[in-house]
């Protein structure tokens, strides 16, 4: 039975303090213990329909707690790339998942749903690593121009917020995907600096928190994180560390459906480019 995850309803109850997630409730020796649901954190754009009136554009807001924040400080926890194709043109009149033709939910195998599954994988492994291998997932030249793929990259981030002291997920495509990029890159860079030899279960990403900001590209807003110099308070880590597992286990249940099936995650039903 696939599991159920919306943006409009937190886990429930909320975790609003770091005991709520450390308890049998997050475990997952039992896969009908883990959450169903998880609170979505969006970017406010001019097309999100359900921005929160005290949110500015370029902000981020999260639907199900009510919370509008500005530069949030976050852990970036851990990042999947799910692929989607959508049909062109784009019928606004049509929910999200409607439009879908193709999606994975790894980036890599088809997952055989939308209206138009291609059978292929989307990516293979070569000389230097993961290569698209799906036709839609290049790139085309056309005359000067440069066509991007129809499949482009979904990539969902597992964030924890510091200050609030609870998890969530963000989402981002195309224009946004390469920061995201960009800071998981800054981690792996910085875990040699950081971790603690003596707690090998305190990854860096557990300990190096990032400022959450956006980046105005005309019509839209793209995020932007920056890495912080300053480590968050050891007890947050140690922490973090313990539920680490079972918050990833329960972020990668998470399908390209689950995503779109309400509201899409900023606003527009996949047809914007960030």
């Amino acid at each position: 039975m696939k599991k159920e995850v919306k943006d409009l309803e937190p886990v429930t109850p909320p975790p609003t303090d770091l005991a709520a997630i450390d308890g049998d409730n997050w475990s997952v020796a039992d896969p009908s213990l883990i959450p169903v649901k998880m609170p979505v954190m969006k970017l406010a754009q001019g097309t999100s329909a359900d921005r929160p009136p005290d949110c500015q554009i370029g902000w981020y807001y999260i639907p199900a707690l009510g919370m509008v924040l500005k530069d949030p400080t976050v852990l970036l926890l851990d990042v999947t790339i799910k692929k989607t194709k959508w049909v062109e043109p784009f019928d606004p009149g049509a929910k999200g998942v409607e439009n879908l033709l193709c999606c994975s939910d790894d980036g890599i195998i088809p997952t055989g749903r939308g209206s138009a599954p291609q059978h292929g994988p989307c990516r293979k492994y070569g000389a230097t690593g993961l290569q698209p291998f799906c036709p839609d997932a290049h790139w085309k030249q056309e005359g000067e121009k440069n066509i991007p793929p129809r499949c482009s990259d979904d990539v969902t981030c597992l964030l924890w917020l510091v200050d609030q002291s609870i998890p969530v997920f963000y989402r981002t495509r195309k224009a946004g995907a390469p920061e995201i990029y960009r800071a998981k890159q800054a981690l792996e860079a910085a875990k040699l600096r950081v971790v603690d030899p003596a707690r090998p279960d305190v990854y860096a990403r557990m300990i190096v928190p990032f400022r959450l900001s956006s980046q105005s590209l005309g019509r839209y807003y793209i995020p932007q994180m920056a890495m912080l110099e300053e480590k968050v308070d050891p007890n947050l880590s140690f922490a973090v560390a313990k539920a680490f597992k079972e918050l990833r286990a329960h972020a990668r249940l998470v399908t390209v459906e689950d995503l779109y099936e309400e509201q899409d995650a900023d606003g527009d039903h996949g047809r914007t480019p960030f």
